[in-house]
């Protein structure tokens, strides 16, 4: 499973977060789709967070990538997901968890797999719960590997879109300083660390210079 992230600079020394309706401050990612190439994604995943076009686009650069960003007992819908509630396709297939979903591996029978999903709201409530979902699939709908690619794009674009809305949530896009005090939500606070410690010195030449 391939995702991928965008940190989108301009000058001077800026980069695009969103705002989502229920997570808070975040990057614009996402995952590559099926029969879609990893570039394809970025963009695709860019304008329906972001709006912003490829033609807004006046550079881009994979900087980074991660090959397998899973823990142990984890795993990833490699298709949008059957839940059953018995370790059997004739048991009750009560729900789907669609494609690209990190869930929690809880244990295994023979071809099934057992999985949890909680859906955590941050914003404007931290730490609570919207929904949670455990139940049984076939492993054939898992993949245990998750490859993140990191690109960083500058544009010119100088007014946003005040708000977008992709999988039925809001996504409210703005510019922030580059390693400001604006925090970004976890796991998403590491990538910048990542794109400090890794491209800082470039970045500051190129877009804050």
């Amino acid at each position: 499973m391939d995702k991928i992230t965008a940190f989108i600079t301009r000058k001077p020394g800026e980069i695009l977060v969103i705002q989502h309706q229920t997570s808070g401050i975040q990057l614009p990612a996402g995952t590559v789709d099926i029969n879609e190439t990893i570039e394809e994604a970025l963009f695709r995943e860019i304008e329906e967070e972001t709006g912003i076009q490829r033609a807004q686009i006046t550079s881009v650069q994979k900087i980074h990538e991660c090959n397998n960003e899973l823990k142990r007992n984890e795993a990833v819908t490699e298709y949008d997901t059957p839940i059953y509630s018995r370790p059997t396709i004739e048991s009750f297939n009560w729900v789907k968890i669609r494609r690209g979903i990190t869930v929690r591996v809880l244990r295994r029978k023979k071809n099934f797999v057992q999985i949890k999903y909680i859906e955590w709201d941050q914003f404007p409530e931290k730490n609570y719960i919207s929904f949670s979902i455990t139940g049984w699939t076939t492993s054939s709908y898992l993949t245990f590997i998750k490859r993140r690619h990191f690109f960083l794009l500058e544009t010119k674009v100088k007014e946003l879109h005040k708000e977008r809305k992709t999988d039925c949530t809001m996504f409210k896009p703005y510019f922030i300083k580059i390693f400001g005090n604006v925090k970004i939500i976890n796991p998403q606070d590491k990538w910048m660390t990542i794109l400090k410690r890794k491209y800082g010195k470039a970045i500051d030449k190129s877009i804050i210079g």
